[in-house]
C-alpha cells in the first residue's frame, strides 16, 4: 500500500476530524452565503454558546497539551482574509426537537485499537482536550445530496491563486463536473481539484523539495512531524489561510514497530467553540513522498523497500464544515457526568471487550482525549461524543505486543448531548 492510499484510509479512521475552510474570500460575501448548515459568522448570534473558563480536569485524564504554533509571519493581507473570526450559531427558535438514531455497540467500524509506548503521543490537537466546560454544543444534520456552496468561477479563481504561488507555468482548466460539484486544473506539474464545498487537493508530479531538516518522514515520530508542520505552516501560509496555524500529530506503531505519525493543521483560537469547530471540521494534511526501492516481500518489514525522501507530494485542505445542516445547539452533559457513564460502562466501542477489559474499567488506566463529532451510524446526523482512550487488559497483549514497554489503547465514546434530548434505538450497529 502506498502512503497516500494509507493517508486516505487513516482519513477514515478518524472521522473526517481533519478538515479547513479553504476558501474563506467566497464565504465573507454575505448576500450568498448557503448556510441551511451554520449560522452566518455574525455578532448577531453571540451568547449562544456558553463558557464558563477552563475546567480543571482530574489528574486521571492528564495527557501532552496542544502543540502550540510558533508561526511568527506576517498575517494574511486584507484580499486574503481567514476564518480565525469567531464562529457563532443562530439562536434556537422553539422546542428542541429530540434526536432519535441509531446505537453504537460493537460491529460497524471494526476494532479501534492503537499500539503506542505512551498514552500521550495518541493525543493530537483536539484543544477540548484541555478546555471542555461546554453546556451547550451545535448537532449537525447530515444533506441528503451534495451541496453547491462556491460556483465554478470562484473555484476557478481560488485554484489559479494557488498555481500562482507555485509555479509560473500556465494555468488549464481540466475538467468541470456537469452539475458544478467539481473542477480541476492543471498547471505545469502541479494538479489541482476542488469541490464546491470548499475541500481542495494539491498534488505534485514531481515532489516538491523540502529542507531535510523539515521533511514530511511518516516514520520519524512526533519530533519531526511538529517540526516539519512548523515550516510548512510559514511556506504555504498564503494557500493555507490561518491566522494560527496549530500542529495536530498523532502518532501510534504498526505490527512492524514503526512509528506513524499523522500530519495535520488547523486554525487555533482563543474561543473554545471556534477552535474545537475548526479542528473537528476544517484542516490541512501533508503527505511525503515515498519510493519503492525493492520488492516489500524480501523483508520482515515491508516498509525497508522504500526511501522516504521528505520531500512533499500532496496538500489536502479539507472542509467538512460548510455543507452539514445545522440542527440546533443542544444542551450537553458535563466532562463528570461523561467520566461517570464511562465508569458505568455507558458507552460505545468496538473493543473487544470480553478479551480486552474482562475485569472492567481500570480508572487508573483511563485518559481523556477530548470531544469528538462523530456520524450517526444511519448518517443522518454529527454529534458531538467524548472520548476516551483507555489501556487495554494487558495479559491480553502479551503475545501480541511488538516490543518491551508497548501498551494498546482503546477507544470509547460517550455522547454529549444531553439524555433529554438523545433516543438511540437498542441496533447492533456502530457509530463511525
Amino acid at each position: 500500500m502506498k502512503k497516500n492510499e494509507r493517508l486516505m484510509e487513516q482519513l477514515g479512521e478518524v472521522d473526517d476530524k481533519y478538515i479547513i475552510e479553504a476558501a474563506p474570500e467566497t464565504r465573507s460575501k454575505k448576500g450568498r452565503v448557503k448556510w441551511t448548515i451554520i449560522g452566518p459568522l455574525a455578532a448577531a448570534a453571540a451568547g449562544v454558546v456558553l463558557w464558563q473558563g477552563v475546567n480543571n480536569i482530574p489528574d486521571r485524564n492528564a495527557g501532552k497539551k496542544s502543540p502550540e504554533s510558533n508561526i511568527t509571519s506576517e498575517q494574511p493581507t486584507e484580499e486574503k482574509k481567514t476564518y480565525s473570526q469567531i464562529i457563532e450559531f443562530p439562536e434556537n427558535t422553539g422546542e428542541l426537537p429530540v434526536i432519535r438514531t441509531q446505537n453504537g455497540e460493537t460491529g460497524g467500524m471494526g476494532f479501534e485499537g492503537f499500539w503506542a509506548y505512551n498514552v500521550s503521543t495518541l493525543l493530537d490537537g483536539n484543544p477540548s482536550r484541555e478546555n471542555c466546560n461546554f453546556t451547550e454544543l451545535p448537532v449537525f444534520i447530515e444533506p441528503d445530496e451534495a451541496v453547491n456552496i462556491y460556483t465554478t468561477e470562484e473555484m476557478t479563481e481560488r485554484l489559479r491563486d494557488i498555481a500562482g504561488q507555485l509555479t509560473e507555468e500556465e494555468f488549464i482548466p481540466v475538467s468541470e463536473n456537469h452539475y458544478g460539484y467539481d473542477f480541476s486544473a492543471q498547471a505545469g506539474d502541479v494538479s489541482l481539484f476542488m469541490s464546491s464545498s470548499g475541500s481542495i487537493d494539491i498534488n505534485f508530479e514531481t515532489a516538491a523539495e523540502l529542507p531535510d531538516e523539515y521533511g514530511v518522514y511518516f516514520m520519524k515520530g512526533e519530533e519531526q512531524a511538529l517540526k516539519s508542520l512548523n515550516y510548512l505552516a510559514e511556506k504555504y501560509r498564503d494557500i493555507i489561510r490561518m491566522n494560527n496555524p496549530t500542529p495536530s500529530v498523532f502518532t501510534d506503531y504498526d505490527i512492524y514497530n514503526n512509528a506513524s505519525s499523522s500530519y495535520s493543521l488547523f486554525d487555533n483560537s482563543e474561543d473554545p467553540l471556534t477552535a474545537l469547530m475548526n479542528y473537528s471540521f476544517r484542516n490541512v494534511m501533508f503527505c511525503g513522498e515515498e519510493i519503492q526501492t525493492d520488492d516489500p516481500d524480501k523483508y520482515a518489514n515491508p516498509y525497508d523497500a522504500y526511501e522516504y525522501t521528505g520531500n512533499l507530494t500532496a496538500i489536502y485542505l479539507n472542509d467538512n464544515f460548510s455543507y452539514k445542516n445545522f440542527a440546533g445547539t443542544y444542551p450537553v452533559i458535563s466532562y463528570d457526568e461523561a467520566y461517570e457513564k464511562l465508569i458505568s460502562r455507558e458507552y460505545y466501542t468496538t473493543v473487544w471487550e470480553e478479551d480486552y477489559l474482562p475485569d472492567g474499567i481500570n480508572p487508573d488506566e483511563v485518559t481523556f482525549s477530548g470531544i469528538t463529532y462523530k456520524r450517526t451510524a444511519d448518517y443522518k446526523y454529527t454529534l458531538p461524543f467524548y472520548r476516551f482512550l483507555i489501556e487495554l487488559h494487558p495479559e491480553r497483549n502479551e503475545k501480541s505486543r511488538h516490543s518491551e514497554g508497548m501498551k494498546e489503547f482503546g477507544a470509547y465514546y460517550v455522547p454529549a448531548v444531553s439524555p433529554d434530548y438523545l433516543v438511540i434505538e437498542n441496533e447492533d450497529v456502530a457509530f463511525n
